[in-house]
């Protein structure tokens, strides 16, 4: 990402970190975003506690429904 950035002469950069999930996957997020943090290049980042969208069913979005679904009956 940041050999393209330096041959295309690119500004900045965007970066889609993660707060949530296995160590393993988080730990290797949070090192993406240090390491592009520590370049001379401008970073925007984002790091979303819960992404879900169309076909995603697991605990964390079932659990994710069943909160909203409480907070509507309370």
């Amino acid at each position: 990402m940041l050999e393209i950035a330096d041959q295309k002469s690119v500004k900045g950069l965007g970066y889609i970190g993660g707060v949530m999930g296995p160590k393993e996957f988080t730990d290797s997020k949070s090192y993406v975003v240090q390491m592009l943090c520590s370049s001379k290049h401008k970073i925007s980042y984002v790091e979303p506690t819960l992404v879900y969208g169309n076909g995603r069913n697991d605990i964390v979005f079932s659990s994710y429904k069943l909160s909203v679904l409480c907070e509507l009956f309370s």
